[in-house]
């Protein structure tokens, strides 16, 4: 099998069509396991582990690998025995690449309640040294449920070259919210030149 992380170089009809690689974050699949191996640091307002295997809960695989982050959700709660919505997170400390600065990644949400109405601020996000980069409301509407989505790109070409911390995480309030997992998290080029060849063309190099 040929290694997808290489640089593609085909030609066709004369020109030159290349594919760049992304650069993987520090346990960017989660593949670690939880903390202390982790190379993330987790946090959470309930003591229920959100890096780890949840197929068996959501009946969905990671999308790489076999661990993932759980964002938002519910735990059971020791004292009253009644499942509670939780606010989790987790961050690292990295230097954005300065030719690199695009992060990419997977997700798949998931809401079993109704929305709350007014919306109470329930959300997944990605926050750079705390400011969200982006969220995503934890509503019904975007349910992809069983279906990851991705790559979503965000451009942090402001933060290219800098060491900063990354912080994913769902936010929950009041006492309904609902799920998001992430997985997959990569640094890609600010732009990728592809011209003068098909995805055919691409696809026939690794025959």
């Amino acid at each position: 099998m040929k290694s997808t992380s290489l640089i593609v170089i085909a030609l066709l009809c004369g020109a030159a069509a290349v594919s760049l690689a992304g650069t993987p974050l520090p346990d960017g699949s989660f593949e670690q396991g939880p903390p202390p191996a982790s190379g993330w640091t987790e946090a959470s307002d309930h003591s229920c582990e959100w890096i780890g295997d949840h197929s068996g809960t959501w009946y969905v695989s990671a999308y790489d690998g076999t661990q993932d982050f759980w964002a938002a959700g519910y735990c059971l709660d020791d004292v009253s025995g009644e499942n509670v919505p939780v606010s989790t997170s987790v961050s690292q400390s990295l230097t954005v690449p300065a030719d690199s600065s695009v992060l990419s990644f997977y997700y798949i949400a998931f809401r079993t309640t109704g929305d709350d109405v007014p919306a109470d601020g329930d959300r997944a996000y990605v926050a750079v040294d705390g400011a969200e980069v982006w969220t995503l409301p934890l509503t019904s509407d975007n349910n992809t449920y069983p279906s990851w989505v991705g790559p979503v790109t965000v451009d942090l070409a402001a933060w290219g070259g800098q060491a900063v911390t990354l912080s994913l995480g769902g936010v929950s309030v009041g006492a309904d919210t609902g799920n998001l997992r992430f997985d997959l998290l990569t640094f890609e080029p600010s732009s990728t030149p592809v011209e003068g060849a098909s995805w055919g063309a691409l696809k026939a190099l690794y025959r």
